[in-house]
């Protein structure tokens, strides 16, 4: 189990903190709601991302992107918190998200995403 501070692991830390120092709180939040944490991401941090998706300021491909690089971490928790992020934006964001997602010809390649601690998990 990784070295946790206050619920986070210091790799969730560090990442958020990355965004910070460059200025991106729309970075920040995504990580911070796709954390190592066994829970499901804070409703906080979903309502601001679903605001972030009204805003016309707001960079829509920078959101998704940001988001589908999450489902490529290594962890599952963080992968699957990364899909439970992008199915409420898409239901409750703004439309234009949904939009630029079926419009991208980025695919959702999840092929990491196997539970090895389990006899019942996902095999290739």
């Amino acid at each position: 189990m990784p070295f946790t501070t206050g619920g986070q692991t210091i790799t969730d830390r560090l990442t958020a903190a990355k965004h910070s120092l460059a200025g991106s709180q729309l970075g920040k939040t995504i990580c911070k709601a796709t954390t190592e944490e066994l829970m499901a991401p804070k409703r906080k941090h979903l309502d601001y991302l679903l605001h972030c998706t009204q805003e016309p300021n707001v960079s829509i491909p920078s959101m998704a992107n940001l988001l589908i690089e999450r489902t490529q971490n290594p962890n599952w928790t963080v992968v699957y918190k990364a899909l439970i992020t992008i199915h409420n934006i898409m239901c409750y964001g703004n439309e234009r998200f949904s939009q630029y997602l079926a419009s991208c010809n980025t695919t959702f390649n999840l092929g990491s995403f196997l539970d090895k601690n389990s006899a019942q998990g996902h095999s290739p």
